[in-house]
């Protein structure tokens, strides 16, 4: 969707956005580059089986908050290593309830409350 936007900064007017239906989120922010600001926080990922790449390369991001996610569709947890990956300024991440292992930390399912 956004992979390459090297010139993209800030994405935090998702609200409008439908991604009930979306089942792959493969290299979506790939090498965003500049990207600083993102707010993801209206996504609704319910049928999502792929988040590899999703993240990997952007170079200024620092805060990554995705703790809202349900990744439990995942069907390659293999390739979910990379989510995240190279992105040497991220230092605050908030990962899903029911995640997986990657380069950016490990967690793993629970329940909701």
């Amino acid at each position: 969707m956004f992979q390459y936007c090297s010139k993209l900064r800030t994405l935090i007017r998702t609200k409008n956005w439908d991604v009930s239906n979306v089942t792959s989120f493969e290299s979506m922010f790939r090498e965003c580059r500049q990207l600083k600001e993102i707010d993801l926080s209206d996504f609704e990922p319910s049928v999502v089986t792929s988040v590899s790449s999703m993240f990997t390369r952007c170079d200024s991001l620092q805060t990554l908050d995705v703790e809202d996610f349900d990744l439990t569709t995942i069907t390659n947890k293999d390739r979910t290593g990379d989510f995240a990956s190279y992105c040497g300024m991220l230092t605050d991440v908030k990962l899903p309830v029911c995640s997986f292992e990657s380069k950016i930390g490990r967690a793993s399912c629970r329940e909701r409350v």
